[in-house]
């Protein structure tokens, strides 16, 4: 070893240095001189820019890279995070120089190692490009924010137009699918954009919405899902935005389902449409229809109304749908003052503010149609019903009346115009009160005069009268010669009243009959004014209630007269059979009044929601009364206006159903019946006056037909009147009313007729090749005439007595007034009245429409076999009154039409003429 130590060696011409090794000790030792050894120089290693910055991102992670190395015997120098090419290096630790042994056992393999180990943890780390502009990038900026993207680093890089995806090798291939799809789905959306072009198209919010409702816009998408439909409500259009070739197809589409949408024009009373054309059309269309999945709406122009609907399913819900949910309703307006009073403008006032809040749901109008005033209410059916009832109140309350309360005998009513003057003048703050004849006549508010007439009702049912019949010789004379000593001693001693009463004198205005009719079957149908309480017949109707207590009303009148033990047979029948029923009727003694039985009938409370109900139930009501007097062998009964009291029922109404149902019981076949006299008993004017005017409609032409002496003069007929003379004369053609109407008698063709109107006989069928008037006109007009008369009878009945207008065509006319014409039936039945109507109608509706002049032709005298003299004289008759009756403004002439050839009317129109 010594000598080995001792010399120099050489390995390949370089010195080599050589040291004794100590088993023992397992180590060398240098001595003095030791080994010189070579520090390994630091290793470059190139690294992706992305990783870097995702290293030095995350919190940590650059500091666990670093102490892995260190054991390693490492450190690294890290570059700029920045920095575009970075390259880092790895580093044998300067500290390690100063021990030799170490160093002389890490040197040979450290470079190896240390740039193995590096490696390892880089190829942890991964990065994915991904081709996008900066437009995809911002519009996925936000989204790559979320969560999702968590634990890696997302940077674009504008100027390569990339984005990177960097992080742990596992994160970076979970999320690369994720957001490989979001970058291509955004870069399609982005480049879509680009091409994507925006159209207008108007269309009102109804069409639109049909267009939703039915599916169309879906099927619309389904053809082009991406393309986007917007629309706006305040311009009224729709956007369309898409595609060039997705807009159009859905234009397309648009148009065709517009054109295919069904149309139709229909007919609405003239309130409805003006309440319609008050309206917002588009919200009227989605309360009547889309609100009820009914895909259709409602079109206006001026007084037009067109209904369109997506399919005929959707049309006939929607026809249905307007005639439940619109309505209107006429009231007849008695008083026409009250409309300027300041509680009906204030009603008015109230009704508006509280049905057209949000909306304009009623229409509330004063009307005018032949001379008769009426107030008119039109609307959504439900408001007009609650409105119509309050004004119904309203007028009913209000109207001024004037009503009788007959006194019988002559007695009472000394009695209480001389006693009863405190009553009286108490009464006469709110009413006027007047005596006449046998009867005390109230007349003011309609509340005011009913509240008064209950007081002397009462007043009257209080007083107690007694008859002394003396027929001694000499007694008249000897009563008449001291009644005024007597009859003061009776008021001063005993406060009573003595009247000396002569047969005949007493006054016979209630035993007579206001109107009488004979029918078929013998039975004979009167009406009287008169007190239901003293009506000379077998049995009495009451209008009662369900549990027969009579507090109010007639049935309290009837009570009073009759005593109490009428309630006490009323209570006993509740108790043994329950509550009646509406429609149901009764019997029981009269008590102490005149007649052998009473009839107790419930008649039904006015529901103005379902009208066609309570007239079924008031018909039974009375059916039911005629039965039960016929089953107790009652051979006269006396009927009064059942319900229309205290239980509301419309008047007029009320007296239609009333003998609506009395007809249908004298005519059911087989009928066998023990009455002979149905009397109609009122003592107010106005319910006799429609008691009689409804009966003459429905009976006034049957076999027999008489008026009282106590009538006032019937409308004219043959026999009863003449017309007014005329004052002034020019020609023989030539008559001219003292109001100034001018009335010609021309002999020429109707269809040559110049003057604004023309008036035309049709038939039922409207068909205007029958019949040589209407032939004529139909030559001369044109084919389009019968067309327009087709349209203007549509959803109007066509019996006797209508009247269709329509445009004169090619005739020298402005308009043609159609008039079905019934068949002359030899005064058995309304033929007459129905002539007389359509005369006055023509008139009317000249006058209203402002025409100055009309042309009639000899109306029936035809085929209808009309007596020529009658038509004459009802035409003349009618003329005249229509002139004296009514301030005529517009219409100057009316032109009598014959044909030349028709000699034997020319003569005797004449003869009327004269």
């Amino acid at each position: 070893v010594k000598r080995v130590l001792k010399k120099d060696h050489l390995f390949f011409n370089k010195i080599i240095s050589v040291y004794p090794y100590y088993p023992l000790l397992g180590i060398a030792l240098y001595g003095k001189d030791g080994p010189c050894i070579e520090i390994p120089k630091p290793i470059e290693f190139n690294i992706s820019p992305y990783i870097l910055q995702h290293i030095c991102s995350i919190e940590g992670l650059k500091n666990n890279i670093d102490v892995k190395m260190k054991d390693k015997h490492c450190e690294i120098k890290w570059p700029d995070q920045d920095c575009q090419d970075p390259v880092l290096q790895l580093i044998f630790p300067p500290t390690l120089s100063t021990h030799l042994r170490s160093v002389v056992q890490i040197v040979l393999k450290w470079k190896e190692e240390v740039y193995n180990e590096f490696s390892l943890l880089i190829e942890k780390f991964k990065v994915i490009e991904y081709k996008m502009d900066e437009s995809v990038w911002e519009a996925i900026r936000e989204h790559v924010g979320s969560s999702t993207y968590d634990g890696v680093l997302i940077k674009p890089d504008f100027v390569l137009e990339k984005v990177f995806l960097t992080g742990m090798s596992e994160d970076v291939t979970k999320i690369d699918p994720t957001f490989r799809q979001l970058v291509e789905e955004t870069s399609k959306q982005v480049e879509r954009k680009k091409q994507t072009k925006t159209e207008t198209l108007p269309m009102s919010p109804a069409l639109y919405q049909i267009m939703c409702n039915s599916g169309l816009k879906k099927q619309i998408l389904d053809q082009v899902p991406e393309l986007r439909i917007d629309y706006d409500v305040p311009t009224k259009n729709v956007h369309l935005s898409g595609l060039r070739d997705e807009v159009l197809t859905a234009k397309y589409e648009i148009v065709i389902i517009t054109q295919q949408m069904k149309n139709k024009s229909i007919q609405m009373n003239p309130h409805l449409i003006k309440f319609l054309i008050a309206t917002d059309n588009e919200e009227m269309s989605s309360v009547l229809f889309l609100h009820h999945n009914i895909n259709a709406m409602l079109e206006i122009d001026d007084s037009d109304v067109k209904l369109r609907a997506h399919s005929k399913e959707d049309f006939t819900a929607a026809e249905k749908q307007i005639k439940e949910k619109l309505l209107h309703r006429q009231i007849l307006v008695e008083d026409k003052s009250l409309l300027k009073s300041p509680e009906w403008r204030s009603l008015q006032s109230h009704l508006l503010q509280v049905f057209n809040a949000e909306k304009i749901t009623v229409l509330i109008e004063e009307s005018s149609s032949e001379m008769v005033d009426n107030m008119v209410i039109a609307g959504l059916t439900s408001n007009v019903l609650k409105c119509y009832q309050q004004v119904s109140e309203f007028l009913e309350k209000n109207t001024t009346i004037e009503t009788g309360i007959p006194v019988q005998p002559s007695a009472k009513m000394t009695f209480i115009w001389e006693e009863g003057k405190e009553i009286l003048e108490k009464i006469k703050k709110n009413v006027n009160v007047t005596k006449k004849q046998n009867s005390i006549c109230l007349s003011g508010p309609r509340v005011k005069v009913q509240e008064a007439e209950n007081v002397i009702r009462d007043y009257l049912h209080s007083l107690h009268n007694d008859t002394l019949c003396i027929e001694k010789p000499g007694a008249k004379t000897f009563c008449k010669i001291h009644e005024p000593v007597h009859a003061a001693a009776a008021r001063t001693n005993y406060h009573c009243v003595i009247r000396l009463e002569e047969a005949g004198v007493e006054d016979n205005l209630f035993h007579n009959p206001r109107f009488q009719v004979t029918l078929p079957n013998g039975l004979t149908l009167s009406v009287y004014k008169d007190d239901l309480c003293r009506h000379n017949v077998d049995v009495i109707v009451n209008a009662a209630n369900e549990d027969l207590k009579h507090g109010g009303g007639l049935a309290k009148a009837i009570l009073d007269a009759a005593g109490h033990k009428l309630q006490d047979d009323c209570d006993q029948i509740i108790t043994n059979y329950g509550r009646l029923s509406t429609g149901d009727s009764v019997i029981t003694d009269a008590g102490n009044l005149p007649c052998k039985q009473i009839i107790h009938t419930v008649g039904p409370r006015w529901q103005s929601n379902s009208p066609s109900t309570c007239e079924q139930l008031l018909r039974k009501a009375i059916t039911t009364s005629l039965q039960l007097a016929s089953e107790n062998r009652h051979s006269s009964i006396a009927i009064p206006a059942v319900s229309s009291g205290i239980f509301g029922f419309p008047l007029k109404l009320c007296v239609e159903n009333i003998v609506e149902a009395i007809r249908d019981y004298v005519e059911t076949p087989g009928q066998q019946s023990t009455l002979q006299r149905i009397h109609l008993v009122d003592v107010n004017d106005k319910t006799i006056n429609i008691f009689s005017e409804v009966t003459k409609a429905k009976f006034g032409n049957q076999t027999s037909a008489v008026p009282s002496t106590a009538m006032a003069p019937n409308p004219v007929t043959r026999a009863a009147q003449s017309p007014p003379a005329p004052v002034n004369r020019g020609n023989d053609n030539t008559v001219m009313a003292k109001e100034g109407l001018k009335i010609k008698l021309l002999q020429k063709n109707i269809e040559d007729c110049t003057t604004d109107v023309i008036v035309n006989s049709v038939g039922a069928d409207l068909d205007l090749n029958k019949g040589a008037v209407s032939q004529a006109l139909l030559s001369r007009a044109g084919s389009n005439m019968q067309q327009l008369l087709n349209d203007a009878s549509v959803g109007t009945q066509r019996a006797p007595g209508s009247v269709f207008s329509t445009d004169g065509c090619n005739l020298n006319c402005q308009e043609v007034l159609h008039v079905v014409t019934p068949q002359w039936d030899n005064q058995r039945g309304t033929s007459e009245t129905i002539l007389c109507t359509i005369i006055k109608k023509c008139l009317a509706l000249a006058e209203q429409n402002q025409r100055t002049s009309i042309s009639f032709p000899a109306i029936g005298t035809g085929n209808l076999g009309f007596p020529k003299d009658l038509v004459a004289l009802v035409m003349f008759n009618e003329i005249f009154q229509f002139s004296c009756k009514n301030k005529v403004q517009n219409l100057q002439e009316v032109n009598l039409v014959l044909h030349p050839s028709d000699m034997d009317t020319i003569k005797v129109m004449e003869i009327s003429c004269l």
